[in-house]
């Protein structure tokens, strides 16, 4: 009876013995057929990362391509093409012409509402003549100028100045012609000046300006308004 009280007493002292050992605020963690004691913060050597498999994985927003940068068309602007002159080298009254949008601009010819039809008059000047008694009316237009005297409710063309553009006269010349061009389509000029080889017949004639042997403007006058 006495040795059966010892040893429970023995079991008493190792149980609270035990007890004792353990940390404050421990828990135990199976591992294994036994319980190990597990501080509170201590991080597990050789642990596993918790995953939580019931929360969705978030897809990532995609990345939106960038927008390409259209590319920029340069037009280029039409050249004019200078035809190689078809005159014969001899210059007469019905050389003194030139063409533009098809129609046929002479000096001293009625241009009486015809205004419209070689293009689109870009500005208009009108005023009383300085030549005569009349009325002058001046058409600007985009590549050229045509100015008229008014008579007799008629408005005859005196000067017509062409600088740029594709007014040709019959024989092919045009603004970039050379001057040997012009020579081959109308021969020796009538009169010759520093910047001007220029053709008259009668009160008409017709000035080429040229400029690094290239003609750079073509004038037509009626001089019989003066």
């Amino acid at each position: 009876m006495r040795k059966r009280a010892v040893t429970a007493i023995l079991i008493i002292l190792v149980t609270v013995s035990l007890a004792a050992c353990a940390p404050t605020g421990s828990s135990y963690a199976e591992e294994g057929p036994r319980k190990v004691a597990i501080g509170v913060g201590e991080e597990i050597v050789g642990s596993t990362p918790y995953i939580d498999h019931d929360k969705p994985t978030p897809t990532p927003a995609p990345t939106p391509s960038p927008t390409p940068t259209p590319e920029i068309t340069v037009t280029a602007e039409p050249t004019q093409q200078v035809l190689p002159p078809n005159g014969d080298g001899v210059f007469t009254k019905d050389d003194i012409v030139v063409i533009v949008n098809d129609m046929r601009i002479v000096p001293g010819m009625d241009y009486t509402g015809k205004e419209n039809i070689p293009g689109k008059v870009v500005d208009k000047y009108e005023g009383v003549s300085c030549l005569q008694s009349g009325y002058d009316i001046n058409y600007v237009y985009k590549d050229f100028q045509i100015d008229t005297i008014r008579q007799n409710e008629k408005q005859y063309i005196y000067i017509a100045d062409f600088k740029s553009g594709s007014a040709v006269t019959d024989a092919g010349i045009g603004i970039g012609s050379t001057e040997d061009d012009v020579i081959a389509a109308y021969g020796t000029p009538t009169e010759d000046t520093l910047t001007q080889r220029i053709y008259i017949d009668g009160n008409l004639q017709m000035a080429f300006y040229i400029t690094n042997e290239k003609v750079t403007e073509i004038l037509l006058v009626d001089s019989s308004f003066r």
